[in-house]
């Protein structure tokens, strides 16, 4: 959790939905540079009881988390220095089966649209408050979310078909090589 993520906004809108006392709470379980800073905005606006700080979990830990998610966060600021930033947590948020909601990069935006596997969504508060209580309202839409996410990282992320297909793309070069 850094200065990269845009966590703030994610809060704001935490305190939005608590508001409307639908009973979602949000977890972070990382840690970071911003993490004392977020902790006292949740404080502030008295949402430790529905934003939870972990700090970092062991890796182990993180399906059972998944698991009993709705959604997965990769909200990044809109800074033209991360307009191709990827957060590697979206992939693993759609490979859960857990529907991305994002914001702030291109490659985010490109991401969803593809997998039909997300929101992308605005950075401010209610723009988001509104994404997430849509999403926690309709399930049905939310699971098939999660299940495209899921069928289009196994598609194009699956690490043994990468392999595969650096193995034949490296094959062809040394065979061509040889000749030569």
């Amino acid at each position: 959790m850094g200065h990269a993520q845009d966590l703030k906004n994610v809060i704001l809108a935490i305190e939005q939905l608590k508001e409307r006392n639908i009973g979602i709470k949000f977890l972070i379980a990382r840690d970071g540079d911003v993490r004392e800073y977020l902790e006292k905005l949740a404080k502030e606006k008295c949402l430790t009881d529905v934003v939870i700080f972990t700090g970092l979990l062991p890796r182990d830990r993180t399906p059972e988390i998944m698991s009993e998610s709705l959604v997965g966060i990769a909200n990044l600021k809109e800074l033209e220095s991360l307009e191709y930033a990827m957060p590697t947590k979206a992939y693993e948020y759609a490979s859960c089966e857990l529907p991305v909601m994002g914001s702030g990069s291109k490659e985010l935006l490109a991401f969803i649209k593809e997998s039909k596997g997300g929101i992308f969504v605005s950075t401010n508060p209610h723009g988001i408050a509104d994404e997430i209580l849509f999403l926690f309202e309709n399930p049905k839409i939310r699971v098939k979310m999660g299940k495209r996410g899921r069928r289009f990282v196994k598609r194009h992320y699956d690490r043994k078909e990468i392999a595969k297909s650096l193995k034949s793309y490296l094959e062809v070069l040394v065979n061509g090589a040889k000749d030569n």
